[in-house]
């Protein structure tokens, strides 16, 4: 069930959900497989059950993915509110279109009167992959996604979807112009959040 927020409007995420940074709302830990520690890695004993379904989520195995989407769909959807739009921070890979994040978006669209937005960001431009030490700064996430079909966004309320959260940043990025392109409101939703 949605609670209410301190101005009477239904919230859009469920206050059970744990919060990064104050209004990143993430749904479980994520420790990373590999530990790198100078020019070598190590495998993570923390790496747990969330590890593996957001490795399989993140994957290409059609299969594991397609199994890491029911899982989550199953944990998420009674968490987010109904009548909202889903979107999701895209790839660093312009040309990769078909994500886990984004078959878990459509997913969570298809169900409670809720919009898939999903192919609102669009990457435009490669950028280096941040889990490989791409730059994580907002400025390379501002310059490299645009807003395509912002009618689905105007006037309307809006959760910005993404596998792992590590910086925040490529949320507060997608945040900002989804808002510039008439959304509502934003609130943003990783599955993991990563310990290190």
């Amino acid at each position: 069930m949605p609670t209410r927020t301190g101005t009477g409007a239904v919230a859009m995420l469920s206050g059970r959900l744990a919060k990064f940074k104050g209004e990143i709302a993430h749904l479980v830990e994520y420790h990373p497989y590999w530990i790198y520690d100078g020019g070598s890695k190590t495998r993570n004993p923390a790496a747990d059950q969330n590890t593996y379904l957001i490795m399989d989520l993140k994957g290409t195995n059609t299969s594991k993915r397609a199994t890491a989407v029911r899982h989550f769909v199953g944990e998420l959807d009674s968490l987010v509110a109904s009548n909202v739009a889903f979107t999701v921070v895209p790839s660093h890979d312009p040309a990769k279109l078909t994500t886990g994040v984004r078959l878990l978006a459509q997913a969570l669209a298809e169900r409670k009167n809720r919009v898939d937005a999903t192919a609102c960001l669009v990457r435009h431009t490669l950028v280096d992959k941040k889990s490989g030490g791409g730059d994580r700064s907002l400025a390379v996430d501002l310059r490299s996604i645009r807003v395509e079909q912002p009618e689905l966004l105007t006037g309307g309320r809006v959760v910005l979807l993404d596998d792992v959260t590590t910086s925040g940043n490529s949320f507060e990025a997608c945040r900002r112009l989804l808002l510039k392109a008439g959304a509502a409101e934003v609130q943003c939703l990783a599955v993991g959040k990563t310990v290190r």
